[in-house]
């Protein structure tokens, strides 16, 4: 049996092999809410920056396809390096939908669920035994809900900085020549690219045993008219991802797309309920000259050997299990954090506790303030 082929179980620092063809559920995800995020960051309760996808794949099929992603590269408006948001996007959104999600059952349980975090933190996870990346996540329970939050990354690349920032920025200049705001309305792609502008969805959903409450940025939809804001059907709304790669031509190319790519694009798109992903393929120069839909469902197959589904979801079921172990069952401090630190080369965990306010924490004081009237004017 291969390495991609295992499933480990952790058990403190200790790992053993588990059946790989025992998968851990996944209920289909529901969505339970939306919000917007600004130019400047800022949180907006509304679809404002919800996008339609504007299907220019079909030209790839009829004539020759040239998107040039520098357009405008001089103008792009570029996320600020030193934010530090942590959970609060996802807060504000708990806060404004408080009387919706809140447990009125129970006075112990604020939420009703588990675990509240980002699917960004939830496919790093799942992505954990193939990727082998280094990752710190951090956990606080209050009101017998766990939060987490993925402490800022210090991965480093073989490349230099303006070099991830241009690979970047043609990602979001695809999704400018791919999306737009009214449906089947050919997108400005002469306005400069805000990166920092977000359309996103709360999802609710469960993973064996674990309630999850997570948030993820949604690239587009596919529609021909548009979605009623008061009341959208989002049982009938299909999402869409969008991704750019660098054209294959050699061997090599091949296998880091299925090997580092399909498994992150299908855990991302697994854990919202995306069917498609529509990736653009560019060459050196970002000409995208070809756009390619793939199923996915179909990912795990096209990747071959190079990573198994099955192996996402128990160590993402194995590491929400770890956590619950680990933080004592009558805990309600909002200040002590957890520290889950994996390496990539050793295979297991460090965890260490941190108590008081310290550089970890991220349930901030209006939050807890905020929830508490909420639940008092209830």
């Amino acid at each position: 049996m291969s390495y991609y082929e295992k499933v480990v179980r952790i058990y403190g620092n200790a790992i053993e092999e588990i059946d790989p063809k025992n998968t851990a559920s996944f209920e289909k995800p529901s969505v339970c809410g939306y919000f917007s995020i600004d130019s400047d960051r800022k949180y907006v309760s509304d679809m404002s920056n919800l996008m339609y996808y504007y299907p220019r794949f079909k030209e790839s099929e009829n004539h020759r396809l040239e998107l040039d992603l520098n357009v405008g590269m001089k103008n792009v408006v570029r996320k600020p390096e030193e934010l530090n948001e942590k959970l609060d996007h996802m807060l504000y959104f708990l806060l404004t939908n408080a009387n919706k999600l809140i447990n009125t059952d129970n006075p112990n349980k604020l939420l009703n669920t588990d675990f509240v975090c980002f699917r960004g933190l939830l496919t790093q996870i799942m992505c954990s035994l193939h990727l082998r990346e280094d990752w710190t996540i951090c956990a606080t329970k209050w009101k017998d809900t766990i939060y987490l939050c993925a402490a800022d990354s210090k991965q480093t690349y073989n490349i230099p900085k303006d070099e991830q920032n241009k690979f970047c920025s043609w990602g979001y200049k695809f999704e400018q020549y791919m999306l737009t705001k009214k449906p089947e309305v050919p997108p400005d792609t002469s306005k400069p690219v805000h990166e920092s502008e977000e359309f996103c969805c709360v999802f609710k959903s469960k993973l064996n045993s674990h309630s999850l409450i997570y948030g993820a940025e949604m690239d587009g939809i596919l529609s021909n008219k548009e979605i009623n804001e008061s009341d959208p059907n989002w049982d009938t709304i299909e999402f869409i991802e969008l991704k750019t790669s660098k054209k294959v031509i050699r061997i090599n190319q091949d296998r880091t797309l299925k090997m580092f790519k399909f498994i992150k694009w299908w855990a991302q798109s697994y854990l919202v309920n995306v069917k498609q992903v529509h990736c653009g393929f560019r060459d050196r120069n970002g000409i995208v000259t070809e756009i390619l839909p793939f199923n996915v469902k179909d990912l795990p197959r096209l990747s071959g050997n190079c990573w198994n589904w099955r192996s996402c979801l128990n160590f993402c079921d194995i590491f929400l299990k770890i956590v619950k172990d680990t933080i004592p069952e009558n805990t309600d401090d909002p200040h002590i954090v957890w520290k889950f630190e994996w390496k990539q080369n050793l295979q297991h965990f460090k965890i260490d506790e941190v108590k008081g306010e310290n550089t970890y924490s991220f349930l901030p004081k209006w939050y807890i303030d905020n929830m508490k009237n909420v639940v008092n004017n209830l």
